[in-house]
């Protein structure tokens, strides 16, 4: 039979575990491009930056994407 003491770290382990998973989770962002004159933009890249993790705008500029843990700087471009 396991210690008192041995449990009560095993349990600390256990709750350290669960927490730095839900922190390490995936973020969500959502946005819409406009042109200065409030037009929509569509096809802009949208790259989280140091990944391949990147989305396009559709038509009404609407996108989202899901971020990866980690550099969550996006960089927005556009070619045309």
């Amino acid at each position: 039979m396991l210690s008192r003491k041995i449990l009560n770290s095993l349990l600390i382990f256990c709750i350290f575990i669960s927490t730095a998973s839900a922190i390490a989770q995936n973020r969500t962002v959502k946005g819409k491009i406009t042109s200065p004159d409030g037009d929509p933009l569509m096809g802009l890249n949208i790259i989280q930056k140091g990944t391949s993790n990147g989305v396009v705008s559709d038509f009404d500029g609407n996108y989202q994407i899901q971020l990866v843990p980690g550099n969550e700087t996006l960089i927005y471009s556009f070619i045309g």
